[in-house]
């Protein structure tokens, strides 16, 4: 097991630092194949956008980086971050496939900088998704004015493993040949596709990090992640 999960571990390792290959739109045509209602809807936002630029997630199909001047504004002054937030949604439902509800909210302001932001980190029935996360960017008048990041649309999974704790532990301790473990494997939604820019099926996952290595551990067959 272990020479299959190194090459998980090097992929995941890699993948956090390399710069993915994106399908880049010049603003008037996505190069990366969209749904019809979600080009409506892509368009549409690209027109009541300045400055548009944006940039499409190849195995998922929506959105990994929008910029405009705003992207969006709130028609209500007393709206919060996270309202504004669900309202963008809701003015694209098709494009981003998702709602605020499939996220853990966040909000930041940075240390010398007149901005907000909003990050949202995605959850499945209280199960997060690995490496989902977006972030909006907001002027000091509540604009949306950037929108990136990546997650996993239209999650539908078990999400009660078939495996305990104890049992990836005992596997893990196994394969690095040591006595014991004191850390605790983690449940995760994993779609490999999130670091790898390629399409991969979703899974339910324990995650364990330990003596320099994480595993990525599938919660159903116990293979590889």
């Amino acid at each position: 097991m272990k020479k299959l999960l190194v090459l998980l571990s090097l992929v995941v390792a890699t993948s956090l630092v390399a710069t993915a290959t994106f399908a880049v739109t010049d603003g008037n045509k996505v190069t990366s194949k969209l749904g019809a209602k979600q080009e409506v809807q892509y368009q549409q936002l690209k027109v009541n956008t300045s400055n548009f630029f944006g940039s499409v997630s190849k195995p998922f199909s929506v959105p990994n980086f929008l910029y405009g001047k705003p992207l969006f504004k709130s028609q209500n002054n007393t709206d919060n971050y996270e309202q504004i937030v669900n309202n963008f949604f809701r003015t694209y439902p098709d494009l981003f496939q998702v709602t605020i509800s499939d996220f853990r909210v966040e909000v930041q302001k940075p240390k010398d900088r007149n901005i907000t932001q909003v990050h949202l980190f995605q959850e499945y029935q209280n199960v997060p998704v690995f490496g989902a996360e977006l972030i909006f960017t907001f002027n000091d008048k509540k604009e949306l004015i950037s929108y990136t990041g990546k997650y996993t649309p239209h999650v539908s999974i078990a999400v009660k493993p078939k495996t305990s704790k104890g049992k990836i532990q005992n596997i893990v301790t196994q394969d690095l040949s040591v006595n014991t473990i004191t850390e605790q494997p983690r449940l995760f939604i994993f779609n490999k596709g999130i670091l790898t820019n390629t399409q991969e099926s979703t899974k339910l996952v324990w995650r364990l990090g330990t003596n320099g290595w994480v595993y990525f551990i599938d919660a159903d067959t116990l293979l590889a992640g």
